[in-house]
């Protein structure tokens, strides 16, 4: 009976963070410009993600970004902000933007978004 508790409270505790969701603006950018990218994370669990790692990754022009660590608590919302550098040779268009979160207590989260680039 005790091992089915204490499975019980694991996967639980598993259940309370896996479910972090999160949504990139904005959602289109000036080429040849620095854009401030805001990443909003809402845990629907109750035990708290922290030290969370953002990364931002546009694939078709190799720009990487990286945010502060952050802080999720259970059943709140938090931000994180990525700076991006639009290269000026970017093509109008929509284009892929891949952010991942991460920590070391093994909560991962992958957000696949699209922006639109102008001139």
């Amino acid at each position: 009976m005790k091992k089915i508790i204490l499975l019980m409270i694991f996967l639980l505790s598993i259940a309370s963070v896996s479910a972090l969701v999160g949504h990139v603006y904005p959602d289109s950018m000036k080429s040849g410009e620095t854009t401030n990218m805001i990443v909003t994370f809402f845990n629907y669990g109750s035990s708290s993600v922290k030290d969370l790692q953002v990364r931002g990754y546009f694939p078709d022009f190799d720009v990487r970004t990286t945010s502060d660590d952050v802080t999720v608590k259970g059943g709140k919302s938090a931000r994180a902000y990525l700076v991006a550098d639009v290269p000026g040779n970017v093509a109008e268009g929509f284009y892929p933007v891949i952010v991942s979160s991460q920590n070391e207590d093994g909560v991962r989260k992958k957000t696949h978004s699209w922006v639109y680039i102008y001139k």
